[in-house]
């Protein structure tokens, strides 16, 4: 969880593109397993926090759901894949 205050959806958004392309940078710098994020943004400008905390959780498992699932097995065939055509293109 990361709490931006005096910090309106629309910059929260950008720091949460940021935050996932600086990811997407380091799996491509550091594979073989690559680590994901899943993000909801919500601002409390009225001052409701609970409700706040409740929405980004909301849009969090809403990110996550729509998002590709892969299971430990698939990951490692991935990483099998990368090795093999490392070696081959050698």
């Amino acid at each position: 969880m990361l709490l931006l205050p005096r910090t309106d959806t629309e910059r929260a958004d950008q720091v949460a593109t940021r935050i996932r392309a600086s990811l997407t940078d380091a799996n491509r710098a550091q594979p073989p397993l690559p680590l994901g994020l899943s993000t909801g943004v919500a601002t409390a400008a009225s001052g409701a926090l609970p409700d706040a905390f409740t929405q980004a959780d909301e849009r969090m498992v809403t990110d996550t759901r729509a998002r590709k699932i892969v299971s430990p097995a698939a990951a490692l065939t991935g990483i099998h894949h990368r090795r093999q055509t490392t070696l081959d293109t050698a």
